[in-house]
């Protein structure tokens, strides 16, 4: 199903490891190189600068090739909407193809150019089934095309952004099937669908290649489980949609949500060693602060945000000279210790692979056989 060759991958993602290892001066140049050699991978992947300039003229030359194609064949009439999302999909399907040949005989591997190409045709995709089957974009139809396509790419071309849209696209569809038939039920089924979506994605977020699509996914998901049961999401949402009219029930249960699953989160973080969970707990405590805030003014808010500006950065002081030294599995150290010690362990390998593959076989000179012997061995060949 992966659009890319697995072999090279894997091989790139070893050579990654070996440069972590290098760059940390576990591994000697001489040692990075031989890694480089054993693993040999053919894609292409520029630095961030060149992946985000060929990102661009991608976008460009597509937008020009279908403007032309669009004044050529509209140039005598006006075309219908049902013409139009024929053509759209078509030159879509043509983008799509020019990724598939980009990657499969160009090798090419989050160079820009295939991130250019399938945000083009996904976009193309659902623009032509828009026009073509007149779908409102606040329904769910739409919001499952998109998830479909989403899925897809995320799938096949290891898009990290296009995983992210599927999932903002299922729970889309849930708000549109469910806001207006079930408002009450409505925090609560999106915490139950966010809970399912982040166990699922951290059961697998080890996956070689797809693990950082769901790595993404898990803080998404965390993220949508946290804001369906704030306060002031729940509440303000609710009058968006109801007017004054909305009645907001057990608002003391939604209280205790805004202040406890950010708590949570850090509790399970710092026991499970686990940073996703520790980083987005923190992340939220700004929004505890925030919705209290916006219902129970206690001082002027340019002084709250300096004292909690000062706090913080106290904290974080105090944290990083505590954990110069590693304390309890937490270091201050933001380097990819696991990723160095693998690549370390690579490159270990292959020193000693090279160091005894090359041991001389001594010839057997000493041959058995062939002899004979009658009484006691005299008269024989030995």
């Amino acid at each position: 199903m992966i659009a890319y060759n697995i072999a090279d991958l894997r091989n790139a993602d070893i050579q990654e490891e070996a440069m972590a290892a290098f760059k940390k001066e576990c591994v000697t140049r001489e040692e990075y190189e031989t890694v480089k050699t054993a693993y040999p991978s053919a894609l292409y992947m520029p630095n961030p600068f060149i992946r985000i300039g060929l990102l661009l003229l991608t976008l460009v030359i597509t937008v020009f090739t279908f403007g032309l194609i669009a004044l050529i064949m509209f140039s005598n009439s006006s075309p219908s909407e049902t013409t139009t999302g024929v053509v759209l999909i078509f030159y879509g399907l043509i983008c799509y193809g020019a990724l598939e040949f980009f990657i499969r005989e160009k090798h090419h591997y989050r160079s820009g150019v295939d991130d250019g190409l399938a945000w083009s045709a996904a976009v193309l995709i659902l623009s032509g089934c828009t026009l073509l089957w007149e779908l409102d974009p606040d329904s769910i139809t739409f919001c499952l095309i998109i998830f479909a396509l989403g899925a897809f790419f995320a799938i096949r071309f290891l898009n990290m952004l296009m995983g992210l849209a599927a999932f903002g696209a299922l729970m889309g569809a849930l708000f549109f099937a469910l806001s207006w038939n079930g408002p009450a039920v409505l925090p609560f089924i999106y915490m139950a669908v966010s809970a399912l979506v982040y166990f699922a994605a951290h059961k697998y977020a080890g996956h070689p290649y797809h693990g950082p699509t769901l790595q993404l996914i898990e803080i998404a998901a965390l993220l949508m489980f946290y804001v369906a049961g704030n306060y002031f999401v729940v509440r303000e949402t609710g009058q968006e949609l109801h007017g004054h009219d909305f009645q907001m029930a057990a608002g003391w249960l939604f209280w205790l949500l805004t202040i406890l699953v950010p708590l949570v989160y850090i509790y399970g973080g710092i026991r499970k060693k686990d940073k996703i969970l520790l980083r987005t707990g923190l992340l939220l405590i700004a929004f505890i602060v925030f919705t209290i805030r916006y219902y129970h003014s206690v001082m002027p808010l340019e002084t709250a945000m300096a004292l909690g500006g000062a706090m913080m950065i106290l904290l974080a002081y105090a944290l990083i000279q505590y954990l110069k030294t590693p304390r309890h599995g937490f270091t201050n150290e933001e380097q990819h210790e696991a990723e160095t010690l693998k690549g370390l362990q690579i490159a270990e390998s292959l020193v000693i692979a090279q160091t005894f593959k090359e041991v001389p076989q001594q010839p057997d000179q000493f041959e058995f056989g062939g002899g004979s012997t009658r009484g006691g061995g005299a008269g024989g060949d030995f």
